[in-house]
């Protein structure tokens, strides 16, 4: 009998080792995640100094800066989108979760103002979208998906800035407010508002009535 509680003993004795351990490693895990997605956030803010001075330099030397600005503001909506993948598997995790996501936040508005100008400037065949989602909402990761499968379909001519509509920031309250978002997903395509789900043939007919040089 004493050596059968042995037996037991032992075996949850392993249990909980096991248990600890794999509790210290996501925890290991996850501040590899968010040092991972602070080093990004810290190399998008100088990518997006470098990009506003290429703008201001733009303004009085003509279109000699358009190329250069074109290629800066497109890789910063890659590294964007690859924080924002890093982000998600952080949702909710602590009080640092919300600083990285509103450090992000205001990147991606920066970067998608940015990038409308440019547009405006350069004459880029190209079109900047803001996404607006919202947690809970299963039309949004629907929504998520049409965008992502629209930028693969377009390569280069679609830039998509996506942020939580519920972010307690100013500016996106002043957007919300502005454009006058009431539900989501919403979409922000240059002068449009779309609210609602926007369906794989309809941002395919967006996208063909805003854009020259692609097949539709």
């Amino acid at each position: 009998m004493a050596s059968l509680r042995k037996v037991y003993f032992i075996a949850g004795m392993i249990s909980l080792i096991i248990y600890i351990a794999g509790i210290f490693t996501g925890f290991i895990l996850q501040t590899e995640v968010f040092q991972k997605v602070e080093r990004n956030i810290e190399e998008v803010k100088k990518d997006l100094e470098s990009a506003q001075l290429e703008y201001m330099f733009l303004s009085f030397r003509a279109r000699e800066s358009c190329q250069i600005l074109s290629s800066l503001t497109n890789e910063l909506t890659s590294k964007l989108y690859s924080i924002l993948n890093e982000l998600i598997k952080l949702e909710g995790k602590n009080g640092r979760f919300l600083e990285l996501k509103n450090e992000y936040t205001m990147l991606a508005i920066r970067a998608w103002i940015l990038k409308s100008n440019t547009k405006e400037v350069c004459k880029e065949d190209i079109l900047p979208i803001l996404y607006l989602y919202s947690i809970p909402c299963p039309e949004c990761l629907e929504q998520g998906k049409i965008l992502d499968e629209a930028q693969v379909m377009y390569p280069n001519k679609i830039s998509v800035f996506t942020i939580d509509a519920g972010v307690e920031l100013p500016i996106v309250k002043t957007i919300v407010k502005s454009y006058n978002i009431t539900k989501t997903p919403a979409l922000i395509i240059e002068d449009e508002v779309y609210q609602g789900l926007v369906s794989k043939d309809e941002m395919k007919g967006i996208v063909c009535s805003r854009l020259k040089n692609i097949a539709c």
